[in-house]
């Protein structure tokens, strides 16, 4: 009886464990368009992972502030799975262009010395196409809180 317990409970494992592997495939009938672009593919396209830092030194006209960051764009979507794809991450720093990439990993280094006192963004456009669509544009923004 002991085995046969042990026969069942294998079974119903293996058979979890292979239901679980099948594809998730793409209804082949759906295709991703313009009009429905906004509605599919996620509002928060992207989410940021990294360090950001900043402090000051020195005195009297050598005196120095900076805000340094080392960081690096993760988007949360799979653009294979929606027949799109990522042509390019721009990144902007208070507004204006630091750098741009066209292959992952999506990751800028850049350091700002004596930036203006407040608050300071970080964004990342990320643009994307495919074959039924125009190219879209979604923002990521970071909001850098400069206490130095």
């Amino acid at each position: 009886m002991k085995n046969y317990i042990k026969f069942i409970v294998v079974i119903f494992t293996c058979g979890l464990f292979l239901s679980s592997c099948q594809s998730d495939s793409q209804d082949p009938a759906f295709v991703l368009t313009d009009a429905n672009f906004s509605e599919y593919v996620p509002d928060v396209p992207a989410y940021w992972i990294g360090q950001f830092s900043g402090g000051s030194g020195g005195s009297g006209a050598n005196k120095q502030t900076w805000i340094e960051f080392d960081a690096e764009l993760i988007p949360l979507f799979n653009p294979t799975f929606w027949g799109i794809k990522i042509d390019k991450v721009v990144f902007f720093f208070d507004g204006k262009e630091i750098s741009s990439l066209s292959n992952a990993p999506y990751k800028v280094k850049y350091s700002v010395t004596n930036p203006s006192h407040g608050n300071h963004t970080l964004m990342a456009e990320i643009h994307v196409s495919g074959k039924t669509l125009s190219p879209h544009i979604m923002s990521v923004r970071e909001t850098l809180y400069n206490q130095y």
